[in-house]
């Protein structure tokens, strides 16, 4: 199973803000979409935009890869300008079968929010 997730400074992530809040909500929001799909996860592949707060996006990324102990495969670093930019493939291993699939949702289903 693969998802994969971008954010952009200003737009889902406010500007100014902890980069070691960045790498964790970059990383839940994959594995959130794994936990969907009832696949576990085996790594992830990171595409990050260089630029300030680099050393605590890195260790938020450790800390969240290592809470929910999923290693980084691999990825991608890039210099830019302008607003900043993260990617976030997430890969995983189905645990049911077939895979849950999210065909069927229908209006007036209900949806559910876990967390802030």
């Amino acid at each position: 199973v693969l998802t994969h997730d971008m954010m952009v400074e200003g737009v889902h992530v406010l500007s100014g803000q902890d980069p070691a809040d960045i790498a964790w909500k970059l990383v839940a929001v994959n594995l959130s979409d794994l936990a969907a799909k009832g696949a576990e996860p085996v790594g992830v592949l990171l595409g990050h935009m260089l630029g300030d707060g680099d050393t605590r996006f890195i260790d938020g990324l450790r800390d969240v890869l290592d809470a929910y102990d999923v290693p980084l495969l691999g990825g991608d670093t890039v210099r830019g300008h302008g607003p900043r930019a993260w990617g976030l493939t997430a890969i995983g291993r189905a645990t049911h079968t077939p895979v849950p699939s999210r065909s069927g949702a229908r209006p007036g289903d209900l949806v559910y929010v876990t967390g802030a």
